[in-house]
């Protein structure tokens, strides 16, 4: 089992992003329990071409147990299909450990019951 804790912050088309991966067992005796084995920290920002939404950013993937650490960017676009729906394409590229790159494809659909609550599902 392990627990993953983040915390995000925006204002103005930027953002930041503390993510981690904290074991709670020990992992069949290779990673301690309690510990994080993972914390990513990302910086982004983000704009309208309307109607496409885009965002760019760096990541920077911190292992604490031990393995190396890596660094990569990331494009991404989105836009609104209908009222709820949306699409998206990122692609990031690993420019230290990997030196690779890979694309995620997304569709969304999320429900605003005001301005404060929101309901999303997404693949």
């Amino acid at each position: 089992m392990v627990a993953q804790p983040y915390i995000d912050v925006a204002s103005d088309g930027f953002g930041i992003n503390i993510w981690g991966n904290m074991d709670i067992d020990d992992y069949d005796n290779t990673l301690d329990s309690g510990e994080f084995s993972e914390l990513d920290l990302t910086l982004s920002y983000g704009f309208s071409l309307d109607p496409v939404d885009v965002r760019l950013g760096y990541i920077e993937y911190l292992f604490p147990a031990g393995a190396d650490g890596t660094r990569e960017g990331f494009l991404g676009m989105s836009m609104e299909l209908m009222a709820g729906f949306s699409a998206g394409i990122t692609g990031y590229y690993d420019f230290d450990e990997v030196e690779d790159y890979y694309i995620n494809a997304s569709l969304g659909y999320d429900y605003n019951f005001d301005n404060r609550i929101r309901l999303g599902r997404g693949a």
